[in-house]
């Protein structure tokens, strides 16, 4: 146990630290005191284990995007147009999710590929390069 309370036990007060012996007690041999207590601790409990969850899901939803596009990217079939367009709808979701260099660089790799077929002067590169430099 001493394990878990090293997680979620930093942000208490002292006074609720020195309460932590009352999670590991029956709540019906407790006073009504001892059970406010207790209940707000198991919330607090509660909440940090929540957000640490919901952190490691947004990380492996970021991943299973960015293997899935790979994977896609990987296929001999795929022209280089499309390539470009999945890097930069891959580098625009980074972006969003608040992966703002690993975006960029999906973005950049989007822009490299499209340079080669069509030329640096193309209007749809420009106005991509606009994005680009609007978001870096």
């Amino acid at each position: 146990m001493a394990v878990v309370i090293k997680d979620w036990t930093t942000r208490l007060t002292e006074l609720q630290k020195s309460n932590l012996y009352l999670i590991d007690k029956q709540f019906i041999g407790l006073t009504e005191e001892e059970k406010i207590e207790r209940k707000k601790l198991m919330e607090i409990r509660k909440n940090e284990y929540e957000k640490k969850n919901l952190l490691s899901k947004k990380k492996q939803k970021i991943q299973e995007l960015i293997d899935y596009t790979e994977s896609l990217i990987a296929n001999k079939n795929t022209g280089v147009l499309v390539k470009s367009k999945y890097y930069w709808k891959l580098g625009k979701e980074l972006i969003k999710q608040g992966r703002k260099n690993r975006g960029l660089y999906y973005l950049d790799l989007s822009l490299q590929l499209k340079e080669i077929i069509l030329g640096k002067n193309h209007p749809q590169i420009m106005n991509q390069l606009c994005y680009y430099n609007k978001v870096c």
